[in-house]
């Protein structure tokens, strides 16, 4: 064989070879234009329904603040996961009525 065909199985050589798969992660996306996305979840839970508002804009902050007046107002548990957050139970009409109250365009998705 000649020297350009082959390659060691092995080498305590600290200087990798080139690199493999994606580059680095850069920052998240920015949030996609337009209204807030309401829909329904139940694959993975369980069986149990979880309502699903995503692209809501603003801060953190204030997407914490938003899903405290959602579980409020629909009287059911919750989380925020990023710029997530999930209701529990099937409240999407509810959380649509919610979120245009409060100055947040939105609209469901899905069935």
């Amino acid at each position: 064989m000649s020297a350009e065909k082959s390659r060691p199985a092995w080498s305590s050589d600290p200087v990798p070879g080139p690199a493999k798969g994606p580059g680095p992660a850069g920052p998240p996306p920015p949030p996609r234009e337009g209204p807030a996305r309401v829909r329904l979840e139940r694959q993975g839970r369980g069986g149990k329904a979880v309502t699903v508002v995503e692209n809501l804009p603003g801060h953190p902050a204030r997407i914490e603040e938003v899903a405290k007046t959602l579980k409020a107002r629909c009287g059911a548990g919750g989380t925020v996961k990023g710029r997530v957050v999930e209701v529990q139970g099937d409240h999407r009409d509810r959380v649509v009525e919610v979120l245009a109250s409060i100055g947040i365009a939105a609209k469901g998705v899905g069935g």
